[in-house]
């Protein structure tokens, strides 16, 4: 049961087969091996007991048919009231929508997006081949955009 998950952030050839040896963040992972370093010291020097705390389930994902991809790159340590972007696959539907990173995603179509979860299961409602509104917070603004959903790939 993990409680704690370390990395160095996504880019954009994350979870892709050009996920090689050159896309490592060693500087990253040095800062992250420290700080493991750190905590683990500091757990083993109190005094505390750890209590464990029982968490809800996450979501569950559900998903209708294939599933559509838009190409965002979220960044995994914030969820600021939406799903914020650290890039967009070049080409992908959220390029060519006009997301940008740094976009906050708000909106897919009808459904609102508060987090991840909320955006993985808003896409499971459409199929490849949908045109759908995506709403976005860009710094103060708030832009609609309309992109066509894809298959990975293709």
């Amino acid at each position: 049961m993990p409680v704690l998950h370390f990395f160095t952030g996504t880019h954009s050839e994350y979870h892709r087969t050009s996920d090689d040896a050159h896309t490592i963040n060693a500087d990253g992972a040095a800062k992250v091996a420290h700080f493991i370093t750190d905590l683990a010291i500091a757990l083993a020097r109190t005094s505390e007991t750890l209590e464990f705390n029982e968490a809800p389930p996450p979501p569950t994902i559900t998903s209708s048919g294939s599933r559509p991809w838009l190409g965002t790159i979220p960044d995994m340590t914030s969820s600021p009231g939406g799903v914020l972007l650290s890039g967009v696959t070049a080409g992908s539907p959220a390029d060519e929508a006009g997301m940008q990173q740094g976009d906050i995603l708000i909106r897919l179509g009808d459904h609102e997006v508060g987090d991840l979860f909320e955006m993985t299961n808003a896409l499971g409602n459409y199929k490849p081949g949908d045109a759908i509104a995506i709403v976005v917070r860009r710094g103060e603004e708030v832009v609609e955009l309309t992109g066509t959903l894809r298959r990975r790939g293709g």
